[in-house]
């Protein structure tokens, strides 16, 4: 038997999302690929436990020589500039990031949906009927080797056979859509404001909210 194909979450999750887990006359508003932990607002992350340790050892062990390779040339690209190169202000997290949760602490709504699964590649998914984050069982590409849906792409030779496994899912009735609104970050270092793009905000009763990138951004 051979193996499961590897699973791209940029290019096979629509597809996936429409074949297999949408429900009959559902509408998709945004689906979003994730490698790592959501952005964490006001809510403290969750531990790590010994099963993601070890992955995240096993990786880096194998990764070491890429890493010694990109060293040797950014001191290379270092040294070209003669050293004069300006520090950039930068967040704890991504100056861009896929999605943010945001509450007063773990005891807040969207707190308590804070576990260590989410510390798992996956998609997080809103319809117009519910708001959901789901993981792949089988491998998946990297995030530096995944890539876009094309137009030559068909359902035959896309890898949309992997079982999309549901870790939370939370109906329309508990949350209320606020619409696209502009996402921002604070600096580390000037502690300015800047904005990180366009979003889809799902609010709770208590004021906790869940933000997912937009696919599509404004330009200009």
């Amino acid at each position: 038997m051979g193996r499961t194909p590897t699973f791209d979450l940029k290019r096979d999750a629509r597809r996936a999302l429409e074949r297999g887990w949408l429900r009959e006359g559902e509408r998709l508003v945004e689906q979003v690929p994730v490698w790592r932990l959501p952005q964490l607002r006001g809510i403290p992350k969750p531990p790590l436990t010994f099963g993601r340790i070890a992955r995240s050892t096993g990786r880096f062990i194998v990764r070491l020589p890429l890493y010694a390779v990109i060293g040797v040339l950014a001191l290379a690209v270092l040294g070209e500039a003669g050293g004069d190169v300006a520090l950039r202000d930068s967040t704890s997290g991504p100056k861009r990031p896929a999605v943010v949760i945001s509450g007063n602490g773990r005891e807040s709504i969207a707190g308590r949906l804070v576990t260590a699964a989410l510390r798992n590649r996956g998609i997080w998914v809103l319809t117009d009927r519910r708001l959901a984050f789901l993981t792949v069982r089988g491998r998946t590409y990297s995030k530096f080797f995944s890539s876009d849906p094309t137009p030559q792409d068909s359902p035959e030779d896309s890898n949309v056979q992997a079982l999309l496994e549901t870790v939370i899912e939370i109906p329309g009735g508990a949350y209320r859509y606020a619409g696209k609104v502009d996402g921002m970050r604070t600096t580390r270092i000037t502690r300015r404001a800047k904005p990180t793009g366009v979003y889809h905000r799902v609010a709770f009763e208590d004021g906790s909210t869940i933000e997912l990138r937009n696919r599509v951004q404004r330009t200009g």
